[in-house]
C-alpha cells in the first residue's frame, strides 16, 4: 500500500465542479508506486481562458468518461486515504463536481502542498508557494496543468518537505494545522479586524492568497495576502448547463476549512483554490 496518493484537476470553465481531466499518482517510501489519468467530459461549455492554460477543448473530451463512469475508481484511489493537492482547489472540484450529480463525495484525509511548502521553506512562506515556484525550489521538472503531471508533482513536493523537515506523513497533516511559525503568531479575531468580518458576510468574497487566484483572479498570492486577510474581489462563476445544478447567487462562496486532521472534504486554513 502506498504512503499517499497525490491528486491533481483541470476544469472546462470557472465552475470548479467543471472537471475534464484527472490525475492521481501514488507514493510510498520508493517514490511514484503508480500514476492514472483520464479526460473527463463535463458535460459542460469550455472557457478560452481555462483552455489556453491547460490546452484541453470540447472536441478532445468527444466520447471520454464522464465523472459518474469514474466514480468507482476515483473512489478506490480516495476513499480512506492521505490524498496530497496543492491548494484547495482540487479538493473542492472533487467534492463539488461528485455532488452536481448527487454522488456522495469521496472520503479522504487531505493534505495541502501549499501549505506543508509554506512551512517548509521560508522562502515561499508568504509569497510565491504556487506549484510551479515550489517545484523549481526544489529542483523538481515538470509539464505543469497536465493533471497527473500536476499531481505528481504536489506529491515530489510533500516528499521534499518530509526530507528537508524530518516529519513523516502523518506528522504533517497536524503540523499544516498550526501557523506557519508558531512563536511569533498573533491571532487576529474577527472582533479586532471588522473589515474581515464584513467581508466573510458578503457573498461571492473569499480568503484569496495563492499565487494565483481561482481562474478569474491570478494575482493575489503577489499582493502577499496571508491566512488572516482576504481580497475584496468576488469570482462569479458562470452557471452551468447540467439540469438541476445551480450557482448560489452566481457567486463564488467563501471556502470554510474544518479543523484538524481528520477525513473532510472542503477548505484550507491558508490557501487559496488554486494553485498556478
Amino acid at each position: 500500500m502506498t504512503d499517499f496518493i497525490a491528486i491533481d484537476v483541470e476544469t472546462a470553465n470557472p465552475d470548479m465542479s467543471s472537471i475534464c481531466q484527472i490525475g492521481i499518482a501514488g507514493f510510498s517510501e520508493v517514490g511514484v508506486a503508480f500514476e492514472w489519468k483520464s479526460l473527463v467530459d463535463p458535460e459542460d461549455w469550455f472557457s478560452p481562458f481555462n483552455t489556453d492554460i491547460h490546452g484541453i477543448t470540447e472536441d478532445m473530451v468527444v466520447g471520454a468518461p464522464r465523472l459518474p463512469d469514474l466514480e468507482s475508481t476515483i473512489r478506490q484511489h480516495l476513499d480512506g486515504r492521505i490524498a496530497v493537492c496543492h491548494t484547495p482547489f482540487d479538493r473542492v472540484s472533487i467534492h463539488q463536481a461528485f455532488t452536481s450529480y448527487e454522488l456522495e463525495p469521496p472520503v479522504a484525509t487531505w493534505l495541502d502542498s501549499a501549505r506543508v511548502a509554506r512551512r517548509t521553506w521560508s522562502e515561499v512562506s508568504q509569497r510565491g508557494y504556487g506549484l510551479a515556484n515550489v517545484c523549481d525550489l526544489i529542483g523538481y521538472d515538470f509539464a505543469h496543468h497536465d493533471a497527473l503531471e500536476d499531481a505528481k508533482a504536489a506529491g515530489h513536493i510533500l516528499v521534499a518537505a518530509i526530507e528537508a523537515t524530518g516529519l513523516t506523513v502523518h506528522e504533517w497533516l497536524a503540523r499544516v494545522e498550526r501557523p506557519i511559525n508558531p512563536a511569533t503568531s498573533i491571532p487576529i479575531t474577527a472582533a479586532e479586524n471588522p473589515r474581515r468580518a464584513a467581508l466573510r458576510r458578503s457573498h461571492g468574497v473569499h480568503r484569496c492568497t495563492s499565487d494565483a487566484a481561482a481562474r478569474g483572479h491570478r494575482d493575489c498570492g503577489s499582493r502577499g495576502l496571508s491566512g488572516g486577510l482576504q481580497c475584496d474581489q468576488a469570482h462569479n462563476v458562470a452557471g452551468r448547463r447540467r439540469p438541476g445544478h445551480q450557482q448560489a447567487g452566481g457567486s463564488r462562496q467563501e471556502l470554510q476549512a474544518p479543523q484538524g486532521g481528520g477525513p473532510h472534504r472542503l477548505g484550507s486554513a491558508d490557501s487559496h483554490p488554486r494553485r498556478d
